[in-house]
């Protein structure tokens, strides 16, 4: 029978066919739901009357030894401090409660910090040429006993109110839901960008909101009508608050316990860095998450992080966990595993203390210091400055107002970087240096015809008004984060000829006495090649050609390397790819493919222009010189330890990138450069043998060399004692404004480092 044939007319056919169609999706939706599916929506209906708690897993610490005593220092580890709270419904007089708990919470330090924030915001509005006396008038600091005062009444403020003033319903809501819930028209419920928000005392009827609202917040109507509500049942009235301050209101609380029934403490675990910027950049830290952030606590947020376990049970009719019986189910959390450092506290602490001092003495961007074992690829000590402090790591991109004058203000350049407009202040037009600016509001002066008029009645132009802008107080901003050592790649200079040389010796069959004319400049392609300052040394053996820092001879020694093996042989040095230091962020530097390179860069890849490398792979380099030839994989993590297992790092051969004869060349050679060349009026006099080499690598503007202090990247690399290195050095300062030099910048601050190494390391003299 066909069951069509009463519906002839062509619509009716359609309809039928169109509910079939919906009579069959539903059908399915439904076999879906009650077989396939089955064990998915089973788990969501034991949830509603299930019990679950997550155990949180404790992080792992991270550790420094020091070497002397052998004892290992917590760098990164956890604390457990009290969240403060109240329950306003609980509390039957909030009078009596401020009244003894602000004393007890109030924090003087803090409070004037605050003040100070304060004052210096209120400043920024006034009128730049505001005289101090006037400022004075204004700016009227309270008084500690008004700070008191003030803070009690935000206390009771916070515990008397038993209905909250706003609530938020959706974090930034999108256009669509935007215009939806400014369409009903409720006069108690605001729309903005940032969320949408309700106000309980302006709500006459909370369920007909609810009954409006809850399809477009996705709450529930009888949960929405209990959020509308606005019940204040819980105020945080302080976190990270001190173990001897909770105590005092936890015994307050013991003593006047009707009083106190609601006020509640919570355990909070954050992270904390004990020795606060010590290692820092290495370190990293970890955000409001606890997720790790930069430097070692993102590189191993896995193993740090641990896994988190599970407490879960039925619940009974009144919502209670029932914790017997065999619906319990415990998943114990696993916590993360602690990291042992190679780093020496000590070593660690008076390096940085040397760079700091450098970097501001010679009015350096920055600098870095790296020490390693040659031995064993170990880092001794890693620092970087400017540096920060993780345990207030939002400090380093805290900003300070700054006013411009006219000359100033000609100096400001504005470049798009992504879609943003960037402000800069050029502070040196040479090398056009800069910093990053960031506008702030500006008064309008009150003027005439664009003009205005001083003190004496003249005309004054607007161009000679100063204009505030801010800055990062560190100049630098979340750069502080940031490890130079291993990241920033740079051209390493006159520091690169060891290595150059090193390939020279074991591949070219030069000797340390093969002698070379240097009577002059040389032309290469379309370029002239010289040495520094024009200077020129006549008849000069290779020895010599590393005394004098000679560029004439090193482009003698890369034309006789030629391209192919001084390619390959740069990849066997880790030129050109990460290292396997276990930090993130690595750079990688460049090398171009050999066979692509032209004359003129055959020649300047030989002292070190024309290639970028990283800190990290110098170093690396060059202990593979203090160490026979032997490269060894550079590491900072001595041991993995947790629970269950302790893995430790064991030194390990990376490749033989020189014979040991060459090795034993290139040291004597080196020991010579610092006996007979620029560095021995400082290194010289030492009762040891180092063998060493400076770098002073140009920076370019528009790719034209720059010159004069202020323009250079300053390097020294050395080990000692030469014979039997113990330790390898590399200092690199950033564009040193007292000299253009490595020699009166980088070496003295080298000679710091390595005479602290020769006395805390008890090495003997070996030089007569």
């Amino acid at each position: 029978m066909n069951i069509l044939r009463p519906f002839a007319d062509e619509r009716m056919r359609k309809v039928l066919l169109l509910v079939m169609f919906f009579i069959g999706v539903i059908g399915f939706k439904l076999f879906y739901m009650q077989v396939l599916a089955h064990g998915h929506y089973l788990d969501l209906a034991k949830q509603g009357r299930q019990g679950y708690r997550e155990l949180t897993a404790r992080r792992g610490e991270i550790y420094i030894n020091d070497f002397h005593s052998g004892e290992d220092f917590r760098l990164a580890t956890n604390i457990t401090l009290d969240t403060v709270f109240a329950d306003p419904y609980l509390l039957e007089d909030p009078e009596l409660v401020a009244n003894k708990i602000a004393p007890i919470l109030f924090d003087e330090e803090e409070a004037q910090e605050v003040e100070e924030e304060r004052l210096e915001d209120e400043r920024k509005k006034l009128p730049v040429d505001i005289s101090e006396e006037e400022l004075e008038k204004v700016l009227v600091r309270k008084s500690v006993a008004e700070l008191k005062k003030e803070y009690r009444d935000q206390i009771y403020e916070k515990i008397a109110n038993k209905i909250r003033e706003q609530i938020l319903l959706v974090p930034t809501p999108n256009v669509p839901l935007k215009r939806a819930v400014r369409s009903l028209g409720l006069s108690g419920v605001e729309v903005t960008d940032d969320g949408i928000y309700a106000y309980p005392a302006l709500i006459e009827s909370k369920k007909e909101y609810a009954t409006k609202l809850s399809r477009f917040v996705e709450i529930p109507v009888e949960r929405l009508e209990a959020v509308l509500a606005g019940k204040n049942r819980y105020v945080v009235l302080k976190k990270k608050v001190r173990p001897e301050v909770s105590e005092k209101l936890k015994n307050l609380k013991r003593q006047l316990n009707k009083q106190f029934a609601g006020i509640g403490f919570e355990e909070e675990t954050y992270r904390y860095y004990p020795e606060e910027q010590l290692a820092a950049p290495i370190l990293g830290f970890t955000d409001i998450d606890r997720t790790g952030v930069y430097g070692l606590e993102k590189e191993y947020e896995k193993e740090l992080k641990g896994k988190s376990g599970v407490f879960k049970t039925e619940l009974d009719g009144a919502g209670r966990q029932i914790t017997v019986g065999s619906d319990v189910v415990i998943e114990q959390a696993q916590d993360g595993s602690d990291l042992y450092l190679t780093l020496d506290r000590s070593i660690q602490k008076q390096v940085e203390k040397y760079l700091a001092d450098a970097v501001i003495n010679t009015r350096s961007d920055s600098g870095q210091v790296i020490i390693m074992d040659p031995k064993t690829g170990a880092v001794m000590a890693m620092a970087n400055y400017p540096t920060f402090d993780p345990n207030v790591y939002w400090e380093a991109l805290e900003t300070e107002e700054v006013v411009l004058d006219e000359e100033q203000q000609k100096r400001i350049v504005k470049k798009t970087v992504g879609k943003e407009l960037e402000t800069y202040l050029i502070t040196n037009d040479y090398t056009e240096d800069k910093i990053r600016l960031f506008d702030l509001d500006q008064d309008e002066p009150e003027t005439e015809d664009d003009d205005e008029q001083d003190e004496d009645g003249d005309d004054q132009d607007l161009d000679e008004v100063a204009v505030k802008y801010a800055k990062f107080v560190n100049d630098v901003g979340a750069a502080a984060y940031r490890n130079r050592v291993v990241a920033d790649i740079y051209e390493p200079g006159s520091v690169f000829k060891v290595i150059a040389m090193a390939i020279g010796l074991d591949a070219a069959g030069l000797t340390p006495d093969r002698q070379i004319n240097d009577f002059g400049p040389i032309k290469v392609d379309e370029f002239t090649i010289d040495n520094a300052l024009g200077k020129h040394y006549g008849l000069i053996t290779m020895t010599q050609v590393l005394e004098t820092s000679n560029n004439i001879g090193m482009a003698f020694v890369a034309k006789e390397i030629g391209r192919s093996l001084f390619g390959s042989y740069l990849k066997k040095f880790g030129f050109g790819r990460e290292t396997a230091i276990e930090l993130p962020d690595q750079g990688k530097g460049q090398i171009e493919t050999s066979q692509r390179w032209s004359e003129a860069e055959l020649v300047t890849h030989g002292f070190g222009q024309g290639i970028s490398v990283t800190p990290m792979q110098m170093i690396t380099a060059l202990a593979a010189l203090a160490n026979d030839g032997v490269m060894m994989r550079p590491y900072l993590i001595d041991k993995i330890e947790n629970s269950e297992r302790s893995i430790t790092t064991e030194p390990r051969v990376v490749r033989q990138v020189i014979t040991k004869e060459t090795a034993d060349k290139i040291k004597a050679m080196m020991v010579s450069v610092v006996e007979n060349g620029q560095q021995r009026k400082t290194l010289g006099g030492l009762p040891y043998t180092i063998a060493g080499k400076t770098g002073t690598s140009q920076t370019y503007k528009r790719g034209i060399p720059l010159e004069g202090a202020g323009t250079t990247i300053a390097t020294y690399g050395g080990f000692a004692p030469a014979e039997d290195p113990k330790f390898v050095v590399l200092v690199k300062l950033d564009k040193p404004k007292t000299s253009q030099w490595a020699d009166a910048t980088a070496v003295p601050l080298f000679k710091q480092v390595a005479e602290f190494m020769f006395d805390y390391l008890a090495i003997p003299p070996d030089k007569i």
